[in-house]
């Protein structure tokens, strides 16, 4: 058995499993502590998998996230964990279902970040179960259910059984999980625990005895069963406020509840009534913190009187009575026009200010919305007009573009207006040799010396590559990307311990300075979780992707803790939040530009400015020239130019600058 063909054959109702999902999220052996009695050495099978997994993930998925997603497709005997897990999951005592509850939600956290697909997938089983399914009927698969978006995969499986069901299945949220299996050409759909099923039509039976059945996933909206991945941020409700007029007070300064209506008054109103002047001193005085009452005109509050039926009073004004109102009269308008003169003065210095920076301030870049293909663009492959997942680019003084094609496992050139590459590193198979590279994430040519440093992950070493001579510069060390500043110091990032390190150049016998990071995986300030892409200014401030806290850190030199510049907001689409940043550049007006892999765009943010804007992307996830999958590495030419690694398009796109 496998488990494409570990099927439920029993058909039997079951309670619903759903209390993994307010289980808390911990780490894979963690997850798996409260199992291990069932399952021998299952301590040195999680090693396996989290030395083997597919880490770090373009999808962000964790370490321990992917690695449940590599454990669960492992095969050694009996005690295989798909196995153990699916059995109990079938069991009809569901309090067996607990112990699994933290595995669980660490693997279904995992499906979340991965891509739907909604296609025709495929199944099959040794047994002749197809006399079991009729047309129309519901069924409901409580196990984690692997599916094969080929069918040769199944029918290799299969063999010649005569006595076998090979289901045909229309699913609508097949979570694609071929890359983060053990066995990656077997192109793997997981449908979750709990997807329900309706029958197409009654089975069709072979005359060797042989079914073919047809489900199709039901998506009910009402249906806790369904999940959707990459959920789209919630957006804040708009409060809608509907105001209320209080009664009219003569004499009294208020503001306008609607000041279109009032648009046509005079600009001073006699009667005390709203005008824009009185809009002006109102928030003035309200401002300087004082409250002062008009005194009404001797007719308004004659009108005001007799309607309201008040006996009016006949007697003349005496002298001090009108000293008294004239006095006050007269404060009144010396207040209220030093108030128009202070209002005056203050509107004139705004409009100075902002014209001059309109004059003087700096212009921002733009660029076309569509993009002009540079690199790739001709599917995943390794033949040399092809890329498999690049990441890292560097972009030379003459427009050559450099490639770190991480899945090929070699770095290429592609030299401007080429038709394919050349390759200058690697390209010898996947191995740990110095002539091969093990899934190369980042590249940097020194131009001075003309070579190649390449951040060689999968062998967990930094080398250099200088007229076919290779030489390990910096070994044992969890490389995620690098970066070179201007005085020739290199930094290289390191995603499991949580630092960025610096060497000296042509000093690499040493274990580097820490400078950003170094206390231990968190959100802190003074921490990273999962460092990648780095940019250094002229200060050796470092700028950081810090990745699975979804945003940018600066940490100037000699810090102690970091700033953050974007994001920290949470994982989301709004401008002030990002999800799985990755390339980070920043240009002559340091403005900050990022890579939002997990938005599919490309953001700016300019100081001075509370939230980020578009660049490039944003477009939706697609392959059009305005769109983006992924998007991973940035780097300018010396035109402006921006060139965007687009990673699961499998192409380096060009965004030609708007002059």
């Amino acid at each position: 058995m496998n488990r494409f063909s570990d099927i439920d054959c029993s058909f039997k109702r079951l309670a619903p499993v759903y209390g993994f999902r307010v289980a808390k999220l911990v780490s894979i052996e963690e997850a798996l502590q409260s199992v291990e009695s069932q399952i021998d050495e299952l301590p040195y099978f999680i090693n396996v998998a989290k030395r083997h997994c597919h880490y770090p993930s373009e999808h962000g998925l964790t370490h321990d996230e992917s690695a449940s997603i590599y454990i669960y497709t492992m095969e050694w005997g009996e005690q295989t964990l798909y196995r153990v897990l699916n059995k109990t999951l079938r069991n009809e005592n569901r309090h067996l279902c607990k112990i699994w509850f933290p595995y669980l939600k660490l693997f279904d956290t995992a499906l979340n970040k991965l891509p739907t697909v909604k296609e025709v997938v495929w199944r099959g089983i040794t047994a002749d179960i197809g006399k079991n399914f009729t047309k129309n009927q519901r069924i409901t698969w409580w196990s984690i259910n692997s599916c094969s978006s080929s069918v040769n995969v199944i029918k290799g499986f299969l063999g010649n059984e005569k006595n076998s069901t090979t289901l045909l299945i229309e699913a609508l949220n097949g979570k694609k999980v071929s890359g983060y299996t053990k066995y990656e050409s077997e192109d793997e759909i997981i449908l979750r625990v709990g997807t329900e099923f309706r029958v197409k039509s009654d089975a069709l039976e072979h005359p060797k005895g042989s079914y073919h059945v047809h489900l199709i996933e039901i998506n009910d909206e009402n249906n806790d069963n369904n999940h959707t991945s990459n959920p789209q941020p919630k957006l804040p409700e708009n409060n809608v406020t509907t105001p209320v007029s209080p009664p009219p007070t003569f004499g009294k300064i208020t503001e306008p509840d609607d000041p279109s209506k009032d648009s046509k008054q005079p600009l001073i109103d006699g009667n005390g009534g709203r005008c824009w002047l009185s809009i002006i001193i109102s928030l003035t005085l309200k401002c300087l913190g004082i409250s002062i009452r008009v005194l009404p005109h001797p007719l308004a509050l004659f009108e005001s009187e007799n309607k309201n039926n008040i006996k009016q009073s006949t007697r003349p004004q005496t002298g001090s009575c009108l000293f008294h109102r004239k006095s006050k009269l007269i404060l009144i308008i010396i207040v209220v026009l030093s108030l128009i003169t202070i209002t005056s003065i203050t509107i004139w210095i705004i409009f100075i200010k902002k014209t001059e920076t309109t004059i003087n301030g700096p212009k921002w870049d733009k660029w076309k919305q569509n993009a002009i293909t540079m690199a790739g663009g001709n599917g995943q492959g390794q033949e040399l007009n092809q890329l498999y997942g690049p990441q890292g680019i560097f972009i030379d003084k003459n427009k050559n573009i450099f490639i770190a094609d991480t899945y090929n496992d070699r770095i290429v050139e592609w030299k401007h207006n080429a038709n394919a590459a050349q390759v200058i590193a690697g390209g010898n198979g996947r191995g740990n040799r110095t002539d091969q590279l093990n899934k190369p994430t980042d590249v940097i040519f020194d131009q001075q010396n003309h070579a190649i440093i390449t951040a060689d992950q999968g062998n967990r070493r930094v080398i250099q590559w200088l007229n076919q001579k290779q030489q390990i510069l910096i070994d044992s060390i969890n490389c995620s990307r690098l970066a070179m500043d201007k005085y020739g110091f290199l930094y290289v990032s390191d995603w499991k311990k949580n630092e960025v390190r610096r060497w000296k150049m042509a000093e690499y016998n040493n274990e580097g300075i820490i400078v950003a990071g170094g206390n231990g995986k968190g959100n802190k300030l003074n921490q990273l979780n999962s460092p990648g892409f780095m940019f250094v200014d002229d200060d050796q401030s470092v700028y950081i992707s810090d990745l699975n806290n979804h945003r940018v850190m600066k940490w100037k030199k000699d810090a102690k803790e970091g700033r953050i510049v974007i994001g920290g907001n949470g994982q989301g689409g709004n401008l002030t939040q990002l999800s799985y940043p990755e390339g980070i550049i920043i240009d002559h007006l340091r403005q900050i530009y990022v890579s939002d892999f997990g938005n599919n765009r490309v953001i700016r943010w300019c100081k001075g400015k509370e939230e980020s804007e578009i660049v490039v992307g944003g477009n939706g996830q697609g392959n059009q020239s305005n769109q983006l999958i992924g998007p991973g590495g940035l780097a300018f030419d010396n035109e402006g130019n921006l060139y965007v690694v687009d990673h699961w398009n499998f192409r380096i796109q060009k965004f030609v600058t708007v002059l």
